[in-house]
């Protein structure tokens, strides 16, 4: 159910850094759905204030840029967007896909 889902990525979201290594875990071992709400939890933690603690997950947000499912890969760059200063766009180029277009 995405209503729980989305309840779920939210409560996670605020909580901190309490929860930013299990949500590590999951973005590591996860399937598709889990990896992209464990990203968007990372998100959402700015809207509580939260960005250095989500921090620690700067590193694998950049290993999901070269995720298979586009939806994992788009709500890691919207994570690194909140995390960094860097640019939407040019984080997704940094991802496998984007290389591979501009490689044809």
């Amino acid at each position: 159910n995405r209503t729980i889902e989305w309840g779920a990525t939210e409560a996670l979201a605020s909580m901190g850094d309490q929860a930013v290594p299990a949500l590590i875990t999951i973005m590591k071992n996860g399937n598709n759905n889990t990896q992209y709400a464990a990203a968007d939890a990372i998100f959402k933690m700015r809207k509580y204030g939260l960005l250095q603690e989500a921090k620690e997950a700067i590193p694998v947000l950049y290993e999901l840029l070269d995720h298979d499912d586009n939806y994992v890969r788009n709500r890691a760059a919207y994570a690194l967007t909140e995390l960094t200063d860097t640019n939407f766009v040019s984080l997704l180029c940094k991802g496998v896909h984007c290389r591979r277009l501009h490689e044809k």
